[in-house]
């Protein structure tokens, strides 16, 4: 189903230029990310619904986040990178406080209580990623500050930087809930 949905979501944006076609595949590719939510380890815990759902929130604002970015660096033409890029980092902000609260809940439910954060592989692992998340926010952050006013003047270079740093620290996250087994 997964492989399905992202053939058509890339045919559809390969084909077509309007907003509606664009809207389509960008629906298509977001429903694409979800199916492994429904088969990996949060299927099988104790509170299967919370872990269920808050690994679909996570996934999905992750892909919107990181993959809107990954599209902007793909923009060539300035006058219109700005405008699209001030309207994308309020997207960013609420995929950051989806992952954050998403991650959390699922931290939560994995976990149990807070011991095993300091207690086991797994809690170390949720550090790094929290850890990580927190310098993608100040990453945010400073694109907000910095980077958007210096693209709207027709000075780019910044917000270039900015983003492909942001998508390297992005990709150097590790993925996917590994395995909640204290060691």
């Amino acid at each position: 189903m997964q492989a399905g949905l992202a053939a058509v979501a890339a045919i559809l944006a390969r084909a077509g230029v309007s907003r509606t076609s664009a809207a389509t595949a960008a629906a298509l590719a977001t429903v694409a990310v979800v199916p492994p939510a429904f088969t990996g380890h949060a299927a099988g815990a104790g509170n299967h619904q919370i872990a269920v759902s808050s690994l679909t929130l996570h996934v999905v604002g992750a892909a919107l986040w990181v993959g809107g970015l990954a599209a902007l660096l793909m923009i060539r033409r300035a006058t219109v990178l700005a405008d699209v890029a001030g309207r994308y980092s309020r997207l960013a902000l609420g995929c950051f406080a989806a992952v954050m609260a998403s991650g959390t809940a699922n931290a939560a439910v994995r976990l149990g209580s807070p011991a095993p954060l300091w207690q086991s592989r797994y809690g170390w692992l949720i550090l790094g990623k929290l850890a990580a998340l927190l310098i993608l926010g100040v990453f945010g952050a400073a694109h907000r500050r910095r980077t958007l006013p210096q693209l709207r003047a027709g000075r780019h270079g910044a917000f270039t930087r900015l983003a492909a740093g942001q998508l390297v620290a992005s990709a150097s996250t590790p993925a996917g809930p590994g395995s909640p087994t204290p060691s």
